[in-house]
């Protein structure tokens, strides 16, 4: 693999990393929408008052600039049969997003 191609697995990783920290206990997670406060209510994933987060809100959170090709890491580990993450995300467990994120760095790791 190239160097730039290295590279870019290795920021891709430090992303998804640094996103998959900010949901590693249940509690900081979330569903339904992107982002909540400490009340629970809706509030961007950018916000200062953001405590919990889904996979998309995280993404945002930690690198808006490169959502979009972070999702789309993450889109092609999707269990058999998930269509989409974000739907992924508002229809199954915390484990699974936690284990999604452990298969897509897996996954970029290997192709250093």
């Amino acid at each position: 693999m190239s160097g730039s191609a290295t590279n870019l697995n290795a920021n891709a990783i430090a992303l998804l990393r640094g996103a998959q920290q900010l949901i590693d206990e249940p509690n900081r997670w979330t569903q339904a929408v992107m982002a909540r406060d400490q009340f629970g209510e809706p509030v961007s994933p950018r916000s200062v008052d953001a405590r919990c987060f889904c996979i998309i809100g995280a993404l945002e959170a930690v690198a808006p600039s490169c959502r979009i090709s972070l999702e789309g890491e993450l889109q092609k580990d999707l269990p058999k049969g998930a269509q989409y993450v974000p739907v992924f995300n508002d229809s199954c467990g915390h484990a699974d997003v936690m284990a999604l994120f452990d298969r897509t760095v897996a996954r970029l790791e290997s192709a250093r």
